[in-house]
């Protein structure tokens, strides 16, 4: 069997104690590690990631190891970007440091990206024991977006449509792309028999403050890039849970702005903060204030108060 090299990128912050069990199981794997890259974008740990991938490093047990610190935590999408850039195989994975393979999963992954066709661009794999929920074609694998946890795509399309988007610090930096890559005429699969182990989350519909709080915030900042006024006023609404919902006495409304605002280079999701909390703001050619949305010569308006 004729197979070609690949690319795995991953992205650390303080990933220690994932880092063994992630890279160990590529030595069981079927698929030679002597054809893949792997490339390790660290952001800005304070443990000893470092030196573990150091160590992983010098064993020479892939065909090449880079690793590459940002010196801070620049977000998500920023340190794949980097670690894409450091790559030069046609096909790009990008894995989640808290994964495990098995040893048919790249077999399969790749076995499937043989048969596509050049329009399809990247390819999700599934997320074991808590499968990522969304629609596919159960025909065709056909799907609306993958998870950046774990996906493949052609390094070509993935460079056609810009790379993920840095200013959405962390999660839905994976729909914004695969939407821009779809708008692109290209397609995405979803493939159940590529399986892959992701420790992120210890029960069935877990949620983490910190995601729910990304992925509130930046939905809206989809709706604005992709979706229609209708779109835009439903996010809206349901943006407004957002201080209920954690406010309990842990989850204060104080922490999730400081959550949102944790880089102060971040604008877009800065400024999609205070449109959540009501305070004016402007993002691309769309204004908000007191609640209204105004585009062009059409106001959106609901009501509401600044200081509510």
């Amino acid at each position: 069997m004729n197979l070609n090299e690949i690319d795995i990128v991953f992205v650390t912050f303080n990933s220690s104690g994932w880092i063994d069990g992630c890279f160990e199981s590529y030595i069981h794997s079927t698929y030679p590690c002597k054809k893949i890259n792997v490339t390790v974008i660290d952001n800005g740990s304070a443990d000893d990631s470092l030196a573990k991938l150091e160590n992983i490093k010098n064993s020479g047990i892939f065909s090449s190891f880079e690793i590459h610190s940002m010196g801070r935590n620049a977000g998500f999408g920023a340190a794949c970007n980097a670690g894409f850039t450091l790559g030069n195989s046609d096909i790009v994975c990008f894995f989640n440091i808290d994964t495990e393979i098995f040893p048919d999963t790249l077999i399969n992954l790749t076995d499937e990206i043989a048969v596509s066709d050049d329009k399809t661009a990247g390819w999700e794999l599934r997320q074991f024991p808590y499968e990522h929920p969304k629609d596919y074609d159960i025909l065709t694998g056909e799907t609306d977006w993958c998870s950046a946890a774990a996906f493949a795509v052609r390094r070509s399309i993935f460079q056609e449509a810009g790379g993920f988007d840095e200013r959405l610090y962390m999660y839905t930096e994976d729909v914004d792309l695969c939407f821009r890559i779809r708008s692109l005429g290209y397609t995405l699969k979803y493939c159940p028999k590529a399986v892959i182990t992701d420790f992120a989350y210890k029960e069935a519909n877990e949620i983490k403050p910190l995601q729910y709080t990304y992925s509130v915030v930046n939905n809206l900042l989809l709706r604005y890039r992709f979706g229609k006024h209708r779109d835009i006023l439903a996010g809206i609404t349901f943006s407004e849970e957002l201080p209920e919902k954690y406010a309990n006495g842990k989850y204060t409304l104080d922490f999730i702005v400081e959550a949102v605002q944790l880089s102060a280079d971040n604008a877009v999701n800065a400024q999609a903060t205070q449109q959540v909390f009501g305070v004016k703001a402007k993002v691309t050619n769309t204004t908000i204030s007191n609640g209204a949305v105004t585009d062009g010569t059409v106001t959106w308006g609901k009501g509401g108060n600044e200081d509510e």
